[in-house]
């Protein structure tokens, strides 16, 4: 009788504990059975208590997370912090040029956006594509750059030319140097069209007059040394003096003529002199129209009658 007492108290006694352990089992939760998408369960454990609490992060390239806490085998949502795409914001614009998105729909991770040049721009960047990536956008915004147009050659007397990646470098022999007094430059084809048009002139030569004596149309000329020549300045007539490559201002005084009349908005376009005469002819300003000669003549140091002009 005792031992069969014992006997059911042993089979009663490994019940109960299979009873237990299942029980406890059941009621413990799995990660394997987190519903939400996009999450990160490399750092958690296989399975939880019941009544234990676990926060879940969410994958690379995603913000948010999720409180859970286990219950019965089952897990109950404390907090939730949906995961969404990491946002990178704008990927920069590039002037003269354009973008779209060839991966995805949102400026967000995993996102791709492809630069093209308008008509007329070379992308002068090796990459033209930018991604979405963990830290934000990669690579750097392409640049465009305006097409190199067809420029006609040309040659540079006293001087030297080169290539270079925009145009030609230049420069002047010794003892000669450009109307601004330089004596090397770079010149670009830009739409067709030189940026400059570089003359090497002698140093004892005189180039344009600079601009604060107002000389009208002057053009691109080269005066040799110790000449003295006469333009036609805002004010009238205007006389200078090539001195050593330097302009001197002199005054005008031919045949004993005095300065040309003020016409008020008026310019002198062509100041003649003769041996026995000088003559100057006006044209009107924008806008204006001339009464009387337009040209008079100085006869006898004494001009004709000056036109006038009127607004039209």
């Amino acid at each position: 009788m005792g031992s069969t007492m014992q006997e059911v108290s042993k089979i009663f006694f490994v019940a109960f504990w299979v009873f237990s352990f299942t029980h406890v089992k059941s009621q413990e939760c799995s990660t394997e059975t987190i519903q939400y998408e996009n999450v990160q369960r490399g750092d958690l454990l296989k399975t939880y208590q019941n009544g234990a609490t676990v926060k879940v992060n969410c994958a690379t390239g995603y913000i948010g997370s999720y409180k859970l806490q286990c219950e019965n085998g089952n897990w109950r949502t404390i907090i939730e912090t949906e995961c969404e795409k990491n946002p990178c914001g704008h990927p920069g614009d590039t002037p003269n040029g354009d973008f779209k998105l060839t991966v995805g729909s949102e400026f967000v991770f995993g996102a791709t956006v492809k630069y093209t040049c308008r008509p007329g721009y070379n992308m002068t960047s090796r990459i033209d594509y930018r991604n979405c990536r963990i830290q934000g956008w990669d690579n750097a915004v392409p640049v465009c750059e305006a097409k190199p147009s067809a420029c006609a050659p040309f040659s540079l007397t006293h001087g030297f030319m080169r290539k270079s990646d925009r145009g030609y470098l230049y420069t002047c022999d010794s003892d000669y140097k450009t109307f601004d007094g330089k004596w090397w430059g770079e010149v670009t084809c830009q739409g067709g069209q030189w940026s400059d048009t570089p003359l090497c002139i002698s140093e004892k030569q005189c180039g344009q007059i600079p601009t604060v004596f107002k000389v009208i149309n002057q053009g691109n000329q080269v005066f040799d040394d110790s000449v003295r020549h006469e333009f036609e300045c805002e004010v009238g007539p205007c006389c200078f003096h090539c001195d050593n490559g330097k302009w001197q201002i002199q005054d005008c005084a031919y045949q004993n003529c005095p300065t040309p009349p003020y016409v008020e908005n008026a310019v002198i376009t062509s100041h003649e002199v003769g041996t026995s005469q000088q003559s100057v002819t006006y044209e009107c300003r924008e806008k204006y129209s001339i009464t009387g000669q337009q040209k008079i003549n100085c006869i006898d140091s004494k001009w004709g009658n000056a036109p006038t002009c009127t607004y039209s």
